[in-house]
This record gives structure tokens, C-alpha cells and sequence, in this order.
């Protein structure tokens, strides 16, 4: 999975799992804070990455979404219960899996063979 789709991950599923006033989220992999605008809520997502420069956008019900990056074009499937995280990246034809700690999340992407870590 591309990086920035991963940090909207990472956020939305903080956001979704404890939400708070914070716009941005601290990618420890690229050391840089991207920031986010929009509303997360339990049954839709709006946000807008001013890093990326494009919007996600989705439904779903209170754990299971249905994603749409608009800036690389690709839907993401993405489920988050209770302080566990898994979904699928059609964009790079792959799977992921995390944890969520209070504002911090880890992140194992299949398609990079590697854990990333954001928080909040």
C-alpha cells in the first residue's frame, strides 16, 4: 500500500476507535505529520488529506467501511474491532492488519512486508 492511503488508515482508525479534536497524525516511517480535514463518524467518512491533496470517502456501519482514496483511485475494505484493525488495499492487491493503542496504531502491511507506526 501506497504511504499516504496508509496513514488515512491509521486515522480513521484512531478516530473511529477513540475520537478526539487532533487533525493530524505522525507517520514515524516518513518522521512528518500529515493533516487531515473532514468528519469521521460512525456510519460515514469524509476527510480530506492535505498532504496527498485528495479526499477518502466512505460507508459502512460502526466497524466495517467501505473506502475510496480519490487520489490513488482504488477502494479500500477496512474493519476496525475494538483495538484491532484488518483490511484490504485494492490498490496494491493486498492485505493489512494492525493494533490500535490509545492514539498510537501499528499497521502491518503485506504487500511491503513491514509494520508502520502512526500516532495521533
Amino acid at each position: 500500500m501506497r504511504s499516504n492511503p496508509r496513514a488515512a488508515i491509521a486515522y480513521i482508525a484512531i478516530k473511529l476507535n477513540s475520537p478526539n479534536n487532533k487533525k493530524s497524525i505522525f507517520d514515524y516511517s516518513r518522521s512528518k505529520h500529515i493533516t487531515f480535514s473532514g468528519n469521521i463518524v460512525s456510519n460515514k467518512v469524509a476527510i480530506y488529506d492535505h498532504d496527498r491533496g485528495c479526499h477518502i470517502t466512505g460507508n459502512g456501519n460502526k466497524n466495517k467501511f467501505n473506502l475510496y482514496h480519490l487520489g490513488d483511485s482504488h477502494h479500500i475494505r477496512l474493519t476496525v474491532e475494538g483495538e484491532k484493525i484488518e483490511g484490504y488495499d485494492y490498490g496494491s492487491s493486498s492485505h493489512f492488519s494492525g493494533a490500535i493503542h490509545g492514539d498510537s496504531v501499528s499497521i502491518y502491511d503485506d504487500a511491503e512486508s513491514t509494520q508502520f507506526d502512526y500516532s495521533l
